[in-house]
């Protein structure tokens, strides 16, 4: 979604400054503030700096406002009449801030799984030795709710062990 954004950008802002400084001179546009229109980044809605603008059904947003979210910073050099974007601006620090915070995040969902893988195999230590037993030896037969809970605790230990994987993954970046 960044990439995609920072190409539109930069065809934007390129399509722009060609028009702008092309020999003929500058051609006049009708233009419209939409300072009320909402603008989102993964469903949060963003805080502009200044209000989209319309043009012939396109709306067009600031480059420095979208850099400034993206993490990019905005340069013009008047030497080449250039729009120069780069990605100098994003530190090491936030991006261990975001490796930090996945972290985190699946470390939270594995305690969450392993809260209800637990509570599956109490439903399913009754039954005896989980995927073995034949039931010769006094313990429960299996039953639905039997096949259930183990279809479940099989599902939840696959689950876990993907976020093991992730939760080490991560761990190595650090």
């Amino acid at each position: 979604m960044k990439k995609f954004i920072i190409g539109l950008l930069v065809g934007v802002a390129i399509t722009v400054a060609g028009s702008v400084y092309a020999d003929e001179g500058l051609e006049k546009i009708e233009a419209y503030l939409r300072p009320s229109l909402p603008v989102t980044l993964n469903g949060e809605v963003l805080k502009l700096d200044s209000s989209p603008v319309m043009v012939d059904g396109s709306t067009y947003l600031k480059l420095r406002d979208v850099a400034t979210v993206t993490g990019l910073t905005v340069n013009w050099n008047d030497a080449t009449q250039t729009v120069e974007l780069s990605n100098k601006g994003v530190s090491k620090v936030s991006e261990l801030s975001t490796t930090t915070e996945n972290l985190e995040s699946l470390k939270n969902q594995r305690i969450d799984l392993d809260k209800r893988i637990n509570e599956l195999s109490k439903i399913i230590e009754p039954y005896g030795v989980v995927g073995t037993y034949d039931g010769k030896l006094g313990f429960k037969e299996k039953d639905e709710t039997f096949f259930t809970a183990k279809a479940s605790y099989d599902e939840l230990s696959t689950q876990r062990n993907q976020i093991d994987a992730q939760i080490t993954a991560l761990e190595a970046q650090k």
